[in-house]
């Protein structure tokens, strides 16, 4: 039995990028996911309701079946989901980056915990590496998205 997913992803299946919602295959872009930035910044792009969550949920969706699916499905779709909520409800994209990847830490690997057995803290403990690419690497993506959003992003009005 292994410790969390991540261990699992890295250690037993020699995959770089650990997170289940985008594994990478190059080692020097673990956990690059623009997916997180994409649901914190579309409900800038539109105000229709149902294509803020469409789109990440899409995305993801595409991703998966052309990957593979996986059992951790439910809880990762919820957090995107989670993410264009914050998205929506907090105007401070850097503070939404921060506290949906915290809430990703706690959700994600409490259901690695809750599939796969072992030590909840320890598994905390484990992902906090992986689980701080990620944050870095989304705090990249939204800060390049905000840029793209001011210098180019023009909205039409009809």
């Amino acid at each position: 039995m292994w410790r969390s997913l991540v261990a699992h992803l890295v250690w037993d299946q020699r995959v770089a990028g650990s997170n289940p919602a985008t594994p990478t295959i190059i080692n020097t872009c673990m956990n690059v996911t623009p997916i997180f930035a994409i649901a914190l910044l579309i409900p800038q792009f539109t105000s229709n309701k149902y294509l803020q969550y469409f789109i990440p949920l899409s995305c993801m969706f595409v991703k998966d079946f052309f990957i593979g699916f996986h059992s951790l499905m439910l809880p990762i779709y919820a957090c995107v989901i989670l993410f264009t909520i914050l998205g929506t409800h907090i105007k401070n994209e850097i503070y939404a980056t921060f506290t949906g990847v915290l809430l990703w830490h706690l959700i994600i690997n409490f259901f690695v915990w809750y599939k796969w057995g072992g030590d909840l803290l320890n598994t905390y403990i484990m992902a906090i590496p992986f689980d701080f690419n990620l944050l870095v690497s989304t705090l990249i993506c939204v800060v390049l998205g905000k840029l793209c959003l001011k210098y180019y992003y023009r909205p039409y009005s009809y």
